[in-house]
Protein backbone atom coordinates (compact mmCIF):
# COMPACT_ATOMS: atom_id res chain seq x y z
CA UNK A 1 0.00 0.00 0.00
CA UNK A 2 1.27 3.66 -0.15
CA UNK A 3 1.93 4.46 3.51
CA UNK A 4 4.51 5.86 5.01
CA UNK A 5 7.95 4.22 5.50
CA UNK A 6 8.57 2.87 8.92
CA UNK A 7 12.10 3.84 10.93
CA UNK A 8 13.75 0.83 10.37
CA UNK A 9 12.38 0.76 6.38
CA UNK A 10 13.91 4.43 5.95
CA UNK A 11 17.24 3.27 7.45
CA UNK A 12 17.44 0.10 5.14
CA UNK A 13 16.86 1.86 2.21
CA UNK A 14 19.59 4.45 3.06
CA UNK A 15 22.57 1.81 3.73
CA UNK A 16 21.12 0.34 0.62
CA UNK A 17 21.80 3.26 -1.32
CA UNK A 18 25.08 4.37 0.59
CA UNK A 19 26.25 0.60 0.12
CA UNK A 20 25.74 1.36 -4.00
CA UNK A 21 27.63 5.29 -3.57
CA UNK A 22 30.28 2.99 -2.19
CA UNK A 23 30.42 0.06 -4.62
CA UNK A 24 31.01 2.75 -7.46
CA UNK A 25 33.23 4.44 -5.57
CA UNK A 26 35.24 1.36 -5.07
CA UNK A 27 35.03 0.56 -8.60
CA UNK A 28 36.90 3.74 -9.34
CA UNK A 29 39.53 3.60 -7.08
CA UNK A 30 42.59 1.03 -6.90
CA UNK A 31 42.46 0.88 -2.95
CA UNK A 32 40.30 1.80 0.02
CA UNK A 33 42.47 5.55 0.54
CA UNK A 34 43.14 6.17 -2.88
CA UNK A 35 44.20 10.26 -3.19
CA UNK A 36 41.54 11.10 -5.89
CA UNK A 37 38.29 11.01 -3.15
CA UNK A 38 37.28 14.52 -4.59
CA UNK A 39 34.06 13.07 -5.65
CA UNK A 40 32.40 12.40 -1.87
CA UNK A 41 34.25 15.41 -0.68
CA UNK A 42 32.35 18.07 0.60
CA UNK A 43 31.78 19.99 3.19
CA UNK A 44 28.63 18.67 4.54
CA UNK A 45 29.84 15.34 4.44
CA UNK A 46 33.35 16.23 5.76
CA UNK A 47 31.47 17.96 8.89
CA UNK A 48 29.09 15.01 9.21
CA UNK A 49 32.25 12.40 9.05
CA UNK A 50 34.27 14.21 11.37
CA UNK A 51 31.35 14.12 14.04
CA UNK A 52 31.01 11.31 14.25
CA UNK A 53 33.04 8.63 16.06
CA UNK A 54 31.25 5.74 14.23
CA UNK A 55 30.69 7.55 10.31
CA UNK A 56 26.91 7.22 9.64
CA UNK A 57 25.39 3.82 10.61
CA UNK A 58 27.07 0.73 10.53
CA UNK A 59 24.88 -2.21 10.64
CA UNK A 60 24.48 -5.48 8.93
CA UNK A 61 23.39 -3.96 5.84
CA UNK A 62 26.38 -2.40 4.75
CA UNK A 63 29.11 -4.74 3.81
CA UNK A 64 32.17 -5.66 5.57
CA UNK A 65 34.31 -3.71 3.17
CA UNK A 66 32.11 -0.55 3.10
CA UNK A 67 32.30 -0.32 7.18
CA UNK A 68 36.34 -1.06 6.53
CA UNK A 69 36.46 2.17 4.03
CA UNK A 70 33.92 4.05 6.19
CA UNK A 71 36.00 4.00 9.21
CA UNK A 72 39.60 4.15 7.23
CA UNK A 73 38.23 7.60 5.40
CA UNK A 74 36.89 9.07 8.91
CA UNK A 75 40.05 8.40 10.39
CA UNK A 76 42.06 10.25 7.65
CA UNK A 77 39.47 13.01 7.84
CA UNK A 78 39.75 13.65 11.47
CA UNK A 79 43.34 13.55 11.44
CA UNK A 80 43.28 15.77 8.64
CA UNK A 81 40.68 17.88 10.91
CA UNK A 82 43.13 18.14 13.55
CA UNK A 83 46.04 19.42 11.28
CA UNK A 84 44.35 22.19 9.48
CA UNK A 85 42.69 23.07 13.54
CA UNK A 86 46.38 23.90 14.39
CA UNK A 87 47.61 25.55 10.79
CA UNK A 88 45.01 27.92 11.85
CA UNK A 89 46.25 28.90 15.06
CA UNK A 90 49.22 29.13 13.65
CA UNK A 91 47.95 31.75 10.50
CA UNK A 92 46.53 33.74 13.86
CA UNK A 93 49.45 34.32 15.77
CA UNK A 94 52.05 34.18 13.06
CA UNK A 95 51.65 36.97 11.24
CA UNK A 96 54.15 36.36 7.99
CA UNK A 97 53.27 32.49 8.02
CA UNK A 98 52.12 32.32 4.38
CA UNK A 99 55.53 34.54 3.12
CA UNK A 100 57.31 31.63 5.34
CA UNK A 101 55.92 29.34 3.63
CA UNK A 102 55.93 30.38 -0.15
CA UNK A 103 59.76 31.28 0.80
CA UNK A 104 60.18 27.80 2.55
CA UNK A 105 58.69 26.34 -1.08
CA UNK A 106 60.48 29.02 -3.44
CA UNK A 107 63.41 28.60 -1.56
CA UNK A 108 63.83 25.13 -2.05
CA UNK A 109 62.53 24.73 -5.84
CA UNK A 110 65.45 27.22 -7.22
CA UNK A 111 67.88 25.18 -4.73
CA UNK A 112 67.20 22.13 -6.75
CA UNK A 113 66.88 23.91 -10.15
CA UNK A 114 69.82 22.43 -13.00
CA UNK A 115 72.84 24.46 -12.45
CA UNK A 116 72.80 25.40 -15.69
CA UNK A 117 68.73 26.71 -16.04
CA UNK A 118 70.10 28.95 -12.57
CA UNK A 119 73.26 30.27 -14.94
CA UNK A 120 71.67 30.89 -17.65
CA UNK A 121 68.57 32.90 -16.08
CA UNK A 122 71.32 34.73 -13.96
CA UNK A 123 73.20 35.84 -17.37
CA UNK A 124 69.73 36.74 -18.57
CA UNK A 125 68.22 38.71 -15.82
CA UNK A 126 67.50 41.65 -17.60
CA UNK A 127 65.43 39.83 -19.85
CA UNK A 128 63.32 38.62 -17.10
CA UNK A 129 62.84 42.31 -15.91
CA UNK A 130 61.49 43.69 -19.39
CA UNK A 131 58.75 40.55 -18.35
CA UNK A 132 57.98 42.82 -14.97
CA UNK A 133 54.67 44.33 -15.31
CA UNK A 134 54.69 45.86 -11.64
CA UNK A 135 57.12 48.93 -11.25
CA UNK A 136 58.28 48.38 -7.67
CA UNK A 137 59.57 44.41 -8.63
CA UNK A 138 60.63 46.02 -11.80
CA UNK A 139 62.78 48.84 -9.77
CA UNK A 140 63.98 46.21 -7.54
CA UNK A 141 65.74 43.83 -10.39
CA UNK A 142 66.79 46.68 -11.92
CA UNK A 143 69.06 48.15 -8.95
CA UNK A 144 70.22 43.93 -7.82
CA UNK A 145 73.45 43.02 -8.29
CA UNK A 146 73.99 40.12 -10.28
CA UNK A 147 75.05 37.92 -7.85
CA UNK A 148 72.04 38.43 -5.48
CA UNK A 149 69.38 38.52 -8.69
CA UNK A 150 68.25 35.00 -7.79
CA UNK A 151 68.11 35.26 -3.61
CA UNK A 152 66.31 38.58 -4.56
CA UNK A 153 63.54 37.00 -6.91
CA UNK A 154 63.08 34.34 -4.41
CA UNK A 155 62.02 36.96 -1.56
CA UNK A 156 59.89 39.19 -4.36
CA UNK A 157 58.12 35.66 -5.14
CA UNK A 158 57.26 35.15 -1.94
CA UNK A 159 56.42 38.06 -0.85
CA UNK A 160 54.05 38.45 -4.13
CA UNK A 161 52.25 35.57 -3.34
CA UNK A 162 51.74 36.02 0.46
CA UNK A 163 49.67 39.45 -0.36
CA UNK A 164 47.86 38.61 -2.98
CA UNK A 165 44.47 39.54 -2.35
CA UNK A 166 42.76 36.20 -2.69
CA UNK A 167 45.20 34.75 -0.86
CA UNK A 168 44.40 37.17 2.03
CA UNK A 169 40.47 37.41 1.64
CA UNK A 170 40.90 33.13 1.66
CA UNK A 171 43.28 33.92 4.77
CA UNK A 172 40.99 36.20 6.72
CA UNK A 173 37.68 34.08 5.84
CA UNK A 174 39.01 30.53 7.76
CA UNK A 175 39.44 32.58 10.80
CA UNK A 176 36.41 34.12 11.18
CA UNK A 177 33.66 33.28 13.79
CA UNK A 178 31.05 33.86 11.60
CA UNK A 179 31.23 31.18 9.46
CA UNK A 180 28.94 28.61 9.27
CA UNK A 181 30.10 24.87 10.05
CA UNK A 182 29.43 23.60 6.54
CA UNK A 183 31.14 27.03 5.27
CA UNK A 184 34.64 26.08 7.63
CA UNK A 185 34.12 22.26 6.74
CA UNK A 186 34.06 23.33 3.15
CA UNK A 187 37.73 25.47 3.94
CA UNK A 188 38.88 22.42 5.45
CA UNK A 189 37.95 20.26 2.43
CA UNK A 190 39.86 22.39 -0.12
CA UNK A 191 42.80 22.55 2.53
CA UNK A 192 42.80 18.74 2.37
CA UNK A 193 42.46 18.29 -1.51
CA UNK A 194 45.22 20.76 -2.06
CA UNK A 195 47.84 19.10 0.60
CA UNK A 196 46.87 15.45 -0.76
CA UNK A 197 47.92 16.99 -4.60
CA UNK A 198 50.54 18.15 -3.22
CA UNK A 199 52.24 14.94 -1.60
CA UNK A 200 51.28 13.65 -5.00
CA UNK A 201 53.07 15.88 -6.59
CA UNK A 202 55.90 16.75 -4.68
CA UNK A 203 56.80 14.81 -1.98
CA UNK A 204 59.39 16.77 -0.56
CA UNK A 205 57.77 19.80 -0.69
CA UNK A 206 55.11 18.32 1.38
CA UNK A 207 57.35 16.65 4.05
CA UNK A 208 58.87 19.48 4.86
CA UNK A 209 55.56 22.00 5.33
CA UNK A 210 54.37 18.46 7.73
CA UNK A 211 57.41 18.65 9.26
CA UNK A 212 56.56 22.77 10.11
CA UNK A 213 52.86 21.53 10.38
CA UNK A 214 51.20 24.17 8.05
CA UNK A 215 50.99 21.34 4.75
CA UNK A 216 47.06 22.40 5.12
CA UNK A 217 47.22 26.31 4.60
CA UNK A 218 48.80 25.26 1.20
CA UNK A 219 45.87 25.61 -0.44
CA UNK A 220 46.03 29.14 0.03
CA UNK A 221 48.83 29.40 -2.23
CA UNK A 222 48.33 26.30 -4.38
CA UNK A 223 46.99 28.42 -7.54
CA UNK A 224 50.35 30.62 -7.30
CA UNK A 225 53.32 28.09 -6.64
CA UNK A 226 51.81 25.44 -9.11
CA UNK A 227 53.27 26.52 -11.55
CA UNK A 228 56.80 27.07 -10.49
CA UNK A 229 56.36 23.39 -9.20
CA UNK A 230 55.47 22.60 -12.59
CA UNK A 231 58.44 24.20 -14.27
CA UNK A 232 60.79 22.39 -11.41
CA UNK A 233 58.88 18.94 -12.03
CA UNK A 234 60.21 18.92 -15.99
CA UNK A 235 63.92 19.06 -15.21
CA UNK A 236 64.38 17.15 -18.24
CA UNK A 237 62.84 20.03 -20.41
CA UNK A 238 63.16 23.29 -18.15
CA UNK A 239 64.75 25.91 -19.52
CA UNK A 240 65.55 29.76 -18.38
CA UNK A 241 62.84 30.99 -20.57
CA UNK A 242 60.54 28.29 -18.62
CA UNK A 243 61.57 29.69 -15.41
CA UNK A 244 61.14 33.63 -16.15
CA UNK A 245 57.66 33.01 -17.31
CA UNK A 246 56.66 30.88 -14.48
CA UNK A 247 58.02 34.15 -12.26
CA UNK A 248 56.53 36.33 -14.60
CA UNK A 249 53.00 35.07 -13.86
CA UNK A 250 53.52 34.71 -10.19
CA UNK A 251 54.51 38.30 -9.62
CA UNK A 252 52.19 39.78 -12.30
CA UNK A 253 48.68 38.04 -11.74
CA UNK A 254 48.00 39.22 -8.39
Amino acid sequence: MGGAKSPDEITQSSNYVLAKYFDAFLQRTTHALREGVRDIETGSLRALVTMNSSPLVMDGYIGLKHKHLLLAYGDMIRAEDKRMIYAITSLITKRDIIYDMALTIVKFLFAKMPPGVKKDFTERYHEFESMITDIIAKQGIKAAAKIAIIELIVKLIAYRVSISPDVIISSRKIVAQMLTVIQIYSYFDKAAIAARQLRKDNRIIYDILYSQRIEMLYFLIADKIEPLITVYASTHSTNADELMIALADIINNR
